[in-house]
């Protein structure tokens, strides 16, 4: 089953059981689909739609990191359940950890040495692990491998 279908199928599902907040990070999903639809101008299949659900995840989380900092303990409440609603949606990913010995490889053959080459060591890391783990991750220790000297 195509992922768009299933989200369709999930939405019947919350509408359903009456669950709200699932029905509400359904809806907003759908919707970042759609626009992304329109704004690349062709249906997306399912890569082009995890692409969405990833970016909508990383949004949820960083959500709830401003709303702890705030000390808005319901707003954190509510974005973490909506974000628990699209996780089943996103592919299991590695630790990061785990790609270091890659990462350190990229940063070798570039010949790297310095934190202001993160951004071309990224450029060449992003294709190889994008959607096995957080980039984010995979940033961190390429900041932290380069400051060790590469």
């Amino acid at each position: 089953m195509a992922l768009q279908e299933q989200l369709m199928d999930d939405l019947k599902d919350a509408m359903r059981a009456g669950d709200e907040p699932r029905r509400e990070a359904i809806r907003m999903l759908r919707a970042a689909v759609k626009n992304e639809e329109i704004s690349r101008g062709h249906e997306l299949g399912d890569a082009e739609v995890q692409e969405v659900i990833t970016r909508q995840a990383r949004r949820y989380r960083e959500s709830i990191d401003e709303f702890t900092k705030a000390n808005r303990t319901d707003l954190v409440d509510r974005e973490v359940t909506q974000l628990k609603s699209i996780e089943r949606y996103l592919p299991k990913l590695e630790p990061a950890s785990a790609f270091e010995p890659q990462i350190r490889q990229v940063i070798q053959d570039l010949g790297a040495k310095d934190v202001k080459e993160q951004g071309k060591v990224m450029g060449r890391v992003a294709p190889l692990l994008r959607g096995k783990t957080d980039m984010g991750d995979v940033g961190e220790i390429v900041r932290r491998v380069l400051e060790e000297g590469g």
